[in-house]
């Protein structure tokens, strides 16, 4: 009975998701406001996809051994990278052999009941740039030597290979985001807000050929236009590169707007994703959405939260100065949801070493995305060949190590139990750490009958957290909670219960 009770939950994928512009959960085809723990799967280097399927590698794979650890983490979410790169290597040719082979990870993920995002992912744009993501054919060259990469850095000596493309060596002895403002980087992102030579279109295009390639899937919950652009170009105007408010509504607005109407003429149901410019921290955001208002329910604002104040392995130098980061960071990203009435999503934060100081930095920043049941993503998975990685060795912001071995205590703090599923309202949750060997979780809710016969579902971590379960209900007598796996529970209501009860559940792993 068990077994078919966690087929019914947890292999089942919603039909379709959207978003409840009131509260900007993101809710599933039962009404149930879903809540997302997940991991970025960004392999940035030929083929563009984690290159081992089978078994485990502890750098390069996405096997089912894989995705059977990342549930039972908790983590049922992945933002896959879809590279413009890998889609069209040479402009209007699509790959759809390499499509194939990400749609093989889809099913996959499919299979075992997590969503996926595709993501267009991009780091300074191209290899010729000592970045990724955009097509060779795109990238603007300048024909003055004195102007070419890596100027300004006229005293970086960063040697290139037979084909002119930069030794990844020397590329990573400067901090890759340094890059955004060399020259030739700044013109390519500049043709595209400009539609020079209708690199616009071709991107927007490209967003349609995957759109219509994976319209009918059931467990992509969205497409991500770009990730981490910048909103101007330093060299063509200050204002757009330094005053974030203008940028994103002069520059990038108009090029989401172009790749949601092409993305629209495919497929009108899921949602999209969209984020501010790079340099966008204080949350100046947009005037609109790539949609418009009619679209609201189908968008959400994607950010990410890093602290500036972090050694080479991302660890704090300042515990209170990177806590007033994220909190700044955090409160001002999620107002922008607010504003524009559109779903809100953490896409990227963490990239950090796996030790005390850095575990409390993770910690911190769980407690504020649980203060508001906001989803989040981890960066990253595994190291998958990212050569635009601020840390060294690239491993240590992975789940493991250059030798392989488990990162444990950095994957025990973001197994951390939280709810999954809510039918219903959520009120608030907090999981509390007594001591070392005590835990608990607090959940308050008003109840909803009106989620097709399924419930709120939650995860708690018996690998971690829950070696015994131990439940106290308020407000709800008759109310159980029921293992559907070995981590993973629903709330069962009594047949009596009234609508918009509010419910509060006590989960702890002591007596």
């Amino acid at each position: 009975m068990k077994y078919c009770i966690l087929l019914f939950y947890l292999v089942f994928v919603s039909s379709s998701f959207s978003v409840n512009t009131n509260d900007q959960f993101i809710v599933d085809s039962d009404g149930l406001r879903r809540v997302f723990h997940g991991v970025n799967v960004v392999y940035k280097l030929p083929p563009f996809y984690p290159p081992v399927s089978e078994g485990f590698d502890p750098n390069d794979s996405l096997s089912d051994f894989d995705l059977d650890n990342l549930i039972s983490w908790g983590m049922t979410f992945i933002r896959l990278h879809v590279a413009w790169e890998g889609v069209e290597p040479v402009r209007g040719q699509y790959n759809y052999t390499y499509l194939e082979e990400i749609d093989k990870i889809v099913k996959r993920c499919e299979a075992k009941g997590i969503t996926v995002l595709l993501d267009s992912h991009q780091d300074v744009l191209n290899r010729f740039f000592c970045g990724n993501g955009f097509p060779d054919w795109t990238i603007a060259r300048t024909k003055a030597k004195a102007f070419k990469f890596p100027y300004p850095y006229v005293f970086s000596k960063i040697h290139t290979d037979e084909e002119g493309v930069p030794i990844i060596e020397d590329c990573l002895k400067k901090k890759f985001a340094l890059y955004y403002v060399t020259a030739e980087a700044s013109k390519t992102f500049q043709n595209l807000f400009d539609n020079k030579d209708g690199i616009a279109d071709s991107f927007a295009e490209y967003w349609g050929v995957v759109a219509n390639y994976f319209k009918d899937h059931k467990n992509v919950i969205g497409y991500e236009i770009i990730n981490e652009p910048i909103q101007g170009s330093i060299y063509h105007s200050i204002r757009e590169f330094l005053f974030p408010n203008y940028g994103n509504n002069h520059n990038l607005l108009p090029l989401y707007r172009k790749v949601h109407k092409e993305i629209r003429k495919f497929d009108d149901k899921k949602i999209i994703f969209f984020e501010p410019g790079t340099t966008d921290l204080i949350g100046a955001g947009f005037k609109d959405t790539p949609g418009g208002e009619e679209y609201n329910d189908r968008e959400v604002y994607s950010y990410h939260i890093y602290c500036f104040n972090v050694d080479d392995y991302s660890i704090p130098k300042n515990e209170k100065v990177c806590n007033y980061m994220d909190s700044f960071f955090f409160a001002t990203k999620e107002g922008v949801a607010k504003h524009l009435g559109v779903g809100k999503f953490l896409t990227e934060f963490g990239a950090i070493l796996d030790t005390p100081k850095g575990n409390k930095e993770l910690d911190y920043l769980l407690d504020l995305m649980e203060s508001k049941f906001t989803s989040w993503a981890y960066w990253e998975f595994k190291y998958y060949a990212d050569v635009t990685t601020q840390a060294h060795p690239g491993q240590i912001e992975s789940f493991y190590d250059e030798f392989g071995q488990l990162y444990t205590n950095k994957v025990k703090t973001l197994s951390r139990p939280y709810v999954t599923k809510i039918c219903g309202s959520p009120n608030s949750s907090t999981f509390n750490v007594v001591d070392e060997n005590s835990h608990f979780l607090d959940l308050d809710w008003s109840v909803s009958k009106k989620c097709n016969g399924k419930q709120t579902e939650l995860f708690l971590s018996r690998e971690f957290y829950f070696d015994e379960v131990y439940v106290h209900f308020e407000n709800c007598a008759g109310c159980t909670l029921e293992a559907i796996s070995k981590s993973y529970y629903v709330v069962v209501l009594p047949d009596n219960i009234k609508e918009r009860t509010t419910i509060s559940l006590t989960v702890t792993n002591y007596e």
